[in-house]
């Protein structure tokens, strides 16, 4: 029997669920995301940089730069609130090493909405 292919979309969902149990009731969970989703958006800022450069045509999570600095401007509201935790937050980038740039900080992004929901109380833009 030949295994089912996996899409881009069930990639990011079981990242994603991952990322939610490794984060868990963890105190500062919410930062933790925050900060990892931050670097995740570096990263992707400059793939972004890089596809601009070479004319990629490539349809993405994440476009144009004021959606970024919108989603920056979300983040502050969650890591201005409680300190992170560096290594946990390595683990997490690390986890949603696999996907693309943009579909690993817009995963991290999901996390971050959600673990600020339950932790702060914190409701974040889509």
């Amino acid at each position: 029997m030949r295994k089912r292919r996996v899409s881009d979309a069930e990639k990011n969902c079981i990242a994603e669920d991952r990322v939610v149990e490794y984060l868990g009731n963890r105190p500062g969970r919410a930062s933790i995301a925050a900060n990892a989703t931050r670097r995740l958006l570096e990263q992707w800022e400059e793939e972004r940089a890089e596809m601009i450069r070479r004319g990629d045509p490539r349809k993405v999570y994440l476009g144009g730069a004021d959606e970024i600095e919108r989603l920056h401007r979300q983040l502050d509201k969650v890591t201005e609130r409680f300190p992170s935790d560096r290594v946990a937050e390595d683990y997490v980038v690390k986890m949603l090493g696999h996907l693309p740039p943009d579909a690993a900080a817009w995963t991290a992004y999901g996390v971050t909405r959600q673990k600020a929901s339950d932790e702060l109380g914190l409701g974040l833009l889509r």
